[in-house]
């Protein structure tokens, strides 16, 4: 299993409910995730989607409106798991199973009516914003994760400096007290 940074491996480590929850666990899984090899990350891609289509086929008989709604999950999961070009992917490979297996005529690409062609321009555009929507909440994330790492060691030097200071020994010319905030008396 890959290494976590130590900002990575704080998120759930904390109580139910309270901040590093399980829900802040998950959330670590999609920087495992986006480490996978391409191959795998598209494998998988494939193989939910695939699963949503089926599911979707097996209730094309009762429920015959709306052959996209379903694949909206399969896309935003793999979204936020995977990265944008999955996304893409996801979109592109929904579109096509629900255009051949769904929307008549069934078989073929093209499309006949003009409210098929609204529909699946509405689905791969809805699709596309929002694979790229959780890619620029991920880079934040992974922004933030990066920034709270850096905090954390910066607070560790001010404490390791403070100690020094307190116990008389000389610290470094990077190492300022008087920037840290610290004083003999701590």
């Amino acid at each position: 299993m890959m290494l976590l940074r130590p900002s990575l491996r704080a998120l759930g480590s904390g109580e139910a409910g309270k901040p590093g929850s399980a829900t802040l666990s998950l959330f670590k899984y999609t920087f495992l995730t986006r480490a996978w090899p391409t191959w795998a990350r598209y494998a998988v891609t494939a193989a939910i989607v695939l699963a949503t289509w089926s599911v979707r086929l097996a209730l094309h008989t009762w429920f015959p409106g709306s052959p996209f709604l379903l694949f909206f999950l399969a896309i935003i999961f793999c979204a936020a798991l995977f990265d944008h070009g999955t996304s893409i992917f996801a979109v592109l490979l929904s579109a096509g199973l629900a255009k051949w297996f769904l929307i008549e005529p069934t078989g073929t690409l093209n499309v006949v009516r003009t409210e098929d062609v609204v529909d699946l321009s509405l689905f791969i555009a809805i699709g596309l914003l929002s694979g790229a929507v959780l890619e620029a909440l991920h880079k934040v994330a992974h922004d933030l994760a990066d920034a709270n790492e850096l905090l954390v060691a910066s607070e560790g030097e001010r404490i390791c400096c403070c100690r020094k200071r307190r116990t008389g020994s000389r610290t470094s010319s990077r190492c300022s007290l008087r920037y840290f905030g610290c004083s003999s008396a701590q």
